[in-house]
């Protein structure tokens, strides 16, 4: 299957979880296939701007859902959003396929329900895509950009552990992923 573009459809619910998954998936998306078309679709653009990075990704808000004239080959409806009836009616005529990007879950129901198929109308339809932690779930989505990060720390162990005021040497140490807050998108 030949896909030319990508439509990510974003409902940010809680905070930065939904959003903040959705643009780095985003993110990845244009950084390993910069010549196809991404677009994200997103309900209220808030929380994004204090994470977006780069201008490079073209956002569209849903109450804008009519300036776009053709759904895109691939449409990633992240975690059960709604994705609006205009865009749907022109998907189920032009799209290729949509995958509904689930949370990650450690539950052993996630083995019978990843991938599995739904069909939508004509050649359209949807898989289930639900990241965990069983052979069988979608794995763990870790994009370049984090394991970047995380070479460089590892590789300066001791800097970053001075940086932080930690002089005591301990045998293990974890990380927390967060969002860093970026207010100049607010100038």
């Amino acid at each position: 299957m030949k896909i030319d573009s990508i439509d990510i459809f974003c409902q940010v619910i809680d905070n930065y979880g939904d959003v903040g998954v959705t643009y780095r998936l985003a993110r990845e998306f244009k950084r390993v296939y910069p010549n196809k078309k991404l677009r994200f679709v997103i309900n209220q653009t808030e929380e994004l701007n204090l994470i977006r990075k780069s201008e490079d990704i073209e956002i569209i808000l849903y109450k804008d859902i009519s300036k776009i004239e053709n759904s895109a080959d691939l449409i990633i409806e992240s975690f059960g959003c709604e994705i609006p009836k205009e865009y749907m009616d022109k998907a189920l005529k032009n799209s290729k396929l949509i995958i509904n990007l689930e949370y990650f879950s450690a539950e052993k129901w996630v083995d019978d329900f990843h991938l599995q198929e739904s069909f939508l109308g004509g050649n359209l339809k949807k898989n289930f895509f639900i990241p965990g932690l069983s052979e069988k779930s979608g794995g763990i989505l870790l994009d370049n950009e984090f394991l970047e990060r995380k070479k460089k720390v590892e590789a300066n162990k001791e800097y970053y552990l001075e940086k932080f005021g930690i002089k005591e040497k301990y045998d293990l140490i974890g990380s927390v992923f967060s969002y860093e807050k970026n207010f100049d998108s607010f100038n």
